[in-house]
């Protein structure tokens, strides 16, 4: 899930960016983009195209930041099927607080240099 939302939200940023539809932008952008201190200059672009950095449902750029950056919290003794929701969010650390955004990056990144 987090993988896609990363994707989406960088062909978002860089479409509108560079005024091209998401289907024309370059994978090596998306790359470059999340390879590139990508967390904090994404939201940069989403701030400037008018999306909040917030909780947001109406407004699904700013829910997808959301779930990306948000962070999980931690339990002593998570139960086989908490243990199995959380994969789906965090797949190789599903008892710390590291967000979405950490373990997801690295795939989204491979993800674009084999589109290009």
């Amino acid at each position: 899930m987090g993988t896609p939302y990363l994707v989406a939200l960088a062909l978002y940023v860089l479409s509108h960016r560079d005024g091209l539809p998401p289907d024309q932008v370059p994978p090596a952008r998306v790359a470059d983009l999340l390879a590139d201190d990508g967390l904090a200059h994404m939201g940069r672009l989403l701030t400037g195209l008018g999306h909040p950095l917030t909780r947001s449902f109406d407004d699904p750029p700013s829910a997808a930041w959301h779930w990306l950056t948000r962070t999980w919290p931690e339990i002593e003794e998570p139960s086989p099927a908490y243990r199995w929701s959380m994969l789906s969010r965090r797949p190789d650390t599903p008892d710390t607080d590291t967000p979405p955004w950490t373990v997801c990056a690295p795939w989204a990144i491979t993800a674009a240099h084999r589109a290009g």
